[in-house]
């Protein structure tokens, strides 16, 4: 004879619902506070808290951006070891070190971009203010040429002018320099020619 196995119970009250945002189903007895594994991780994983929309603040798009600017001008300048050598730093803003100092995983801020259109218009400046830096400390010498030669053209589509040469017009080129040195020779000895 095969043993009957009882049945969980489901509890249909609102208070023993699935505590991940969205989800909200009916908890077994067994379940305190997720219906799955998954609800769980998806909700305690970094960066996908739950509601990580609502950790937002305003201050993101301002305050904090501003002092978090400012601490990466700071990390650019040069300091003295112990030993007396002077040490070039390099601290360049990015959105993977804003979310770094907001203590945020960076899909974070994309969810926060978003929902929010003051912290949209922030990405931009962040953005903005990463270009700059590539090219001030780039012509200072502080950052690596090649490195931000590569970031500028990755992440903000510069690229080198490239001259696309003409050989149509290569021919006339050289005529005119040819006629043009035959005119400074002509000036020079007078009026003969190269030829005569």
């Amino acid at each position: 004879m095969e043993a009957i196995q009882p049945q969980p119970t489901i509890v249909e009250s609102s208070k023993h619902l699935c505590k991940r945002s969205g989800c909200e189903k009916a908890l077994m007895q067994s379940q305190k506070t997720y219906c799955s594994r998954g609800c769980r991780n998806t909700d305690i994983s970094e960066g996908n808290g739950p509601h990580p929309e609502t950790k937002y603040r305003p201050e993101f798009s301002s305050k904090i951006l501003e002092l978090y600017l400012k601490k990466c001008e700071e990390g650019n300048n040069p300091t003295i070891s112990d030993a007396g050598v002077v040490l070039q730093n390099a601290k360049l803003p990015s959105k993977e070190g804003y979310a770094k100092y907001l203590k945020v995983h960076p899909r974070t801020l994309d969810l926060w971009q978003d929902n929010f259109p003051d912290f949209t218009d922030a990405m931009s400046s962040l953005k903005a203010e990463q270009k700059e830096f590539l090219i001030n400390h780039g012509l200072a010498g502080r950052y690596n040429a090649s490195i931000a030669k590569l970031l500028l053209a990755n992440n903000h589509g510069m690229t080198e002018k490239k001259e696309e040469f003409d050989k149509s017009n290569m021919f006339g080129i050289v005529k005119q320099v040819y006629e043009e040195s035959e005119r400074l020779m002509a000036l020079k000895y007078g009026s003969k020619s190269r030829s005569g």
